[in-house]
């Protein structure tokens, strides 16, 4: 893979094209090698509307890792965050802080945040959606993410609330998806999501839609 890779840059080099250009390159490569060993995480939205879009969308930057898949999240450092965040998400953090419980974070937050419990057999379930990026309905509450519509957008939403919970740490992310619906086109989606852990298992996330659009 690495052989590749040098090869992908001696080409740039020769043909000097644009550091988008060799990111997109490198993004479809990525994807390339890892269909057929992700367990259907991948879909073929991703390929169809482009790795530099994916790049691009999810706010690649010259120290940020090339997103590779449907799914794309790049971490934000507390600056980024700052700059980009809304009134929402910086009053669950500033609350989070004072060591406030997921029930009582402020209203402003609480009314646009997707709050989660870890479940039985550890599977993180989903308390209230909110009415923030409310990617999905009502009918998730009580169930758990790996039983929403597009089961693969929650698997991969569920890994990562997780992955909060366990580091025990906020942060924040920018994300960019593509996720099928009930009824209508596939959805298009690029946000800024905060996520906030709990001891006792709960996390929030709280998210700032960025673009929300038909695929």
């Amino acid at each position: 893979m690495h052989k590749i890779v040098d090869r992908m840059r001696a080409r740039a080099a020769e043909h000097a094209p644009t550091r988008r250009g060799f990111i997109a390159n490198a993004a479809v490569f990525a994807v390339a090698g890892i269909v057929g060993g992700a367990g259907g995480m991948l879909r073929d939205e991703a390929l169809m509307w482009g790795a530099e879009k994916a790049a691009d969308m999810a706010g690649v930057g010259s120290g940020d890792p090339i997103p590779t898949a449907a799914y794309a999240s790049t971490p934000r450092t507390v600056e980024q965050f700052m700059s980009q965040a809304a009134d929402y998400q910086l009053g669950g953090l500033e609350a989070w802080r004072d060591r406030r419980g997921m029930d009582d974070l402020p209203e402003i937050c609480r009314d646009r945040a997707a709050r989660t419990f870890e479940g039985p057999h550890g599977l993180r379930h989903v308390k209230e959606i909110g009415k923030g990026l409310r990617l999905w309905g009502s009918e998730i509450e009580g169930m758990p993410l790996v039983q929403a519509f597009d089961a693969e957008y929650g698997r991969w939403c569920a890994s990562r609330l997780n992955k909060c919970r366990l580091k025990q740490e906020a942060y924040a992310e920018a994300c960019v998806a593509v996720i099928r619906r009930a009824d209508g086109p596939p959805r298009y989606v690029r946000y800024l999501t905060l996520l906030l852990p709990w001891e006792n298992g709960d996390v929030v996330s709280v998210s700032r839609p960025l673009e929300v659009r038909d695929a």
